[in-house]
C-alpha cells in the first residue's frame, strides 16, 4: 500500500508574516482615511474673493440707500407729482 507524506508542520506564528499582514492591512485603512479627508476639505481661500465681493455691493447698497433718504426721496410723491404733470 501507497501513503502521503506531507510536510512537517511548523508555527506560523513564529515568522513576521502575520505581522506583515497586519501592517498591510492597517496601511490599507489609513490611506483610506487620508483619501477621505483630503476629500473633504474645503476650498481655498477663492471664496473670499467672492465674500469681499459680496460686502462691497451691500456697503454700496447701503450708502445708495442713505442718500436717497437724505435727499427726502419718496416714492409716492414722485409718482403722483409725474402723474399730474402728464395729465
Amino acid at each position: 500500500k501507497g501513503y502521503v507524506k506531507s510536510a512537517e508542520m511548523h508555527n506560523v506564528y513564529g515568522t513576521s508574516d502575520p505581522q506583515h499582514a497586519f501592517d498591510r492591512r492597517i496601511t490599507f485603512c489609513l490611506d483610506i482615511y487620508n483619501d477621505s479627508v483630503k476629500s473633504m476639505r474645503f476650498p481655498g481661500s477663492d471664496h473670499r474673493k467672492e465674500l469681499a465681493y459680496m460686502d462691497e455691493a451691500i456697503r454700496r447698497e447701503r450708502e445708495l440707500a442713505q442718500e436717497l433718504e437724505n435727499d427726502g426721496y419718496d416714492d409716492d410723491s414722485d409718482v403722483d407729482g409725474a402723474m399730474d404733470e402728464d395729465l
